[in-house]
């Protein structure tokens, strides 16, 4: 049985020869038009089959010739760059570049000497601020500043005045105001109230006599360290009412002692329970509520410097 699949491909020459047969075929075949004029006759005479051969082989030419073009332009087509090849060879290259500058690394052990200066400064207190003093209340106010008494007295005495009163706050009071403070730090009563009470097992007749109760609570009332009516009206200071305080303790901190060769920075917390926006929790450490300040301490646990966290968010700059 004849089968299609089985016929073999022609090649050209019997391409061409089945060709010419076709074409003498179709000029010997008669017209079924018998009606022919002089001009149709001339044209099939003037039509030779001796150039058939010729003419068959320069359009197979012809053929081949715009099949190689088409074939050269799809191949140009195909090799033209894009975009976005140019783009993976660029990264390519680069990252061959880069592998290749690693690996012409050549590491060496090498010592290094870092020249230290030497640290000149003698890291006790400095002696000359501390001579004139002779009781715990003199270091204290060398420490804290003979202004800055001055100043929170005035600033008290404005703020009093500001609110429609007048107290004549003195210095001396104001360190007696402090110094009780410190009393009531490590003996402790149920409220302030009771160290002036007159039962004999909750009264304390030292605070009855070096001030009374009433001037006690006029400090607590009017007690101030900056003047509110030069509060910017954009402050993000959150400690703006201390800030002057703060300010001259760095200073002071700083002028008093130089502090040894080696500082570290770290963090400390003022225990405090009431109510504040500056307070912070941490449950790991030992002071799990309160105020958290940033350190600047050296090897004795001198503080050089300090500053009160106020939030992720702060943008105070001091």
């Amino acid at each position: 049985m004849y089968n299609w699949r089985d016929r073999q491909p022609l090649n050209d020459d019997e391409l061409l020869a089945a060709a010419e047969e076709a074409a003498i075929e179709l000029i010997n075949q008669p017209l079924d038009n018998e009606t022919i004029t002089d001009e149709e006759q001339s044209e099939d005479e003037y039509f030779e089959t001796s150039n058939m051969t010729t003419v068959l082989h320069a359009q197979n030419l012809g053929n081949k010739n715009a099949n190689y073009e088409m074939e050269a332009n799809i191949e140009i087509e195909n090799n033209t760059p894009t975009a976005a090849s140019e783009f993976s060879e660029s990264k390519k290259s680069k990252k061959g570049r880069k592998a290749e500058e690693e690996l012409k690394r050549k590491w060496k052990k090498k010592e290094i000497t870092t020249n230290i200066p030497s640290y000149s400064l003698d890291e006790n207190p400095i002696a000359e601020h501390f001579q004139h003093c002779s009781t715990y209340t003199d270091y204290f106010v060398t420490v804290l500043g003979s202004n800055t008494v001055k100043d929170i007295v005035y600033q008290s005495n404005l703020y009093a005045i500001q609110r429609g009163k007048t107290m004549n706050f003195k210095e001396c009071e104001l360190l007696t105001f402090l110094g009780l403070n410190f009393f009531m730090g490590y003996h402790t009563l149920p409220s302030y109230t009771h160290y002036w009470s007159c039962a004999e097992y909750l009264g304390i007749a030292t605070v009855k006599r070096i001030m009374p109760r009433s001037r006690f609570e006029q400090f607590l009332k009017y007690l101030h360290i900056n003047d509110n009516s030069t509060i910017p009206p954009d402050n993000k200071d959150k400690i703006y009412k201390i800030r002057p305080f703060v300010t001259t303790l760095n200073k002071r901190f700083d002028i008093l002692n130089n502090g040894t060769r080696k500082l570290s920075v770290d963090e400390s917390m003022i225990i405090f329970k009431g109510r504040s926006t500056l307070k912070q929790y941490n449950p790991k450490k030992t002071i799990k509520r309160g105020y958290r300040l940033w350190c600047l301490g050296d090897q004795n646990g001198y503080i050089k410097k300090f500053d009160v966290y106020q939030g992720k968010n702060e943008v105070a700059e001091h």
